[in-house]
């Protein structure tokens, strides 16, 4: 597990929730939401600025990206997606175990 990790945030969302204009931040919220994260100094990690020119499925990635975030904050919407949420939930619920087991066993 990492103990200096990358990113400070993940910002897990669905995109058809957000605004088409992502660069506006008058129209989109998730846009709104980076620019008040980072200019408070934390290192988000957000698809549209980590993987601008990337398709919609670069799972790898985003496995990759949760890993290396200390925190992760779900944008639940309309079109929120239970199941890819699932699996993110899924993996980011392995990791927080794999971190509680190695403190517990170090506290043992």
């Amino acid at each position: 597990m990492p103990t200096d990790y990358a990113f400070d945030v993940f910002l897990s969302y669905a995109r058809a929730d957000d605004h088409p204009n992502y660069d506006d931040p008058a129209l989109s919220f998730m846009r709104r939401l980076y620019n008040a994260l980072t200019s408070d100094g934390l290192r988000v990690w957000w698809d549209r600025e980590t993987l601008p020119a990337r398709s919609l499925d670069f799972s790898p990635e985003i496995e990759t990206g949760i890993y290396n975030s200390e925190r992760f904050i779900l944008v639940a919407g309309m079109r929120w997606s239970r199941q890819g949420s699932e699996r993110i939930i899924t993996i980011r619920s392995a990791i927080l175990s794999n971190q509680f087991s190695s403190l517990w066993s170090r506290a043992a």
